[in-house]
């Protein structure tokens, strides 16, 4: 087979994780190159997501670069992924999955920081939980890279701010200094600390090869919980969060957060699933009572 072009974002963080799938294909004696291409994401740094586009501006030019053969395999964080993939294009393959927890960067914790703290987040997934447990909070919107946000916060910018803590400990960020919320608690974004290689549905061979680096588990888990947000019609306009847990003996537990922008109104639940195809009429029924 010849080298596989590994499409993905510039940022430090991306090229960490396109590096993360170059090094696993090689474990299986298959050679790769890392093709950088800037997102409108990454381009436009001064509004939220959810005002100028959503998740797709991280997405469209990786898409188009499959699309066009300019790459085999596209690298993302799943979490940053659109509910609806690009026509033509499915995810082949995970990677194990890193710690899908949030984190709180702050010198204070949720339960101590002032009244009238300001924090900065863009995703009203985070915004509504932390509302919810403390509405005396001033949220107010922040974008960039891991590397920008936490000089933001150093420089006295905002307060505290939330990044995943797969993103840290994948740029060697050491983060006990901060506090770790509970992913049973603070629920992340479906996907949250996956992985995902995204391709052509028509390219069988590298769909077939990718099967050697899958992570089982990590696969049925991003099913699961994008399943969910499909069910719920989620986006980042959408205070929606999903974690499948996985007990030791099988059995997946659900855990969903459904909430309004202002965390007044909240759904928070843990179901048995079997099926993505439950995890899907999960979504479908708390959107009907929303």
């Amino acid at each position: 087979m010849n080298i596989i072009k590994i499409g993905t974002r510039k940022s430090l963080l991306a090229l960490k994780q396109a590096e993360l799938v170059k090094n696993a294909l090689e474990k299986i004696g298959v050679f790769s190159e890392i093709i950088k291409i800037e997102s409108s994401g990454d381009k436009i740094q001064n509004k939220p997501l959810w005002e100028i586009g959503g998740k797709g501006l991280f997405c469209k030019e990786l898409d188009k670069a499959l699309i066009n053969k300019e790459c085999d395999i596209a690298v993302h964080s799943a979490k940053d992924m659109e509910t609806e993939l690009a026509v033509g294009t499915e995810i082949f393959a995970t990677l194990p999955r890193q710690d899908v927890s949030d984190v709180f960067i702050s010198k204070y914790t949720i339960e101590n920081i002032p009244s009238g703290s300001v924090i900065g987040t863009c995703s009203l997934r985070r915004k509504s939980q932390i509302l919810n447990i403390r509405d005396d909070l001033v949220i107010k919107s922040i974008r960039g890279n891991v590397e920008t946000r936490l000089k933001k916060i150093e420089q006295g910018e905002f307060d505290a701010t939330f990044l995943a803590m797969a993103g840290l400990n994948r740029l060697g960020i050491n983060a006990d200094k901060w506090q770790k919320l509970s992913e049973f608690d603070f629920i992340p974004s479906s996907g949250q600390g996956t992985i995902a290689i995204q391709g052509l549905k028509t390219n069988i061979k590298i769909k077939q090869l990718l099967q050697k680096i899958n992570d089982k588990n990590s696969f049925l888990q991003l099913s699961y919980e994008r399943s969910f947000l499909s069910g719920v019609n989620g986006d980042c306009k959408t205070p929606v969060g999903a974690y499948a847990y996985i007990k030791t003996d099988g059995t997946v537990l659900l855990h969903t957060f459904y909430g309004d922008e202002f965390g007044k109104s909240v759904d928070k639940q843990i179901k048995i699933v079997k099926s993505s195809k439950d995890c899907y009429k999960l979504g479908e029924q708390i959107k009907l009572k929303s």
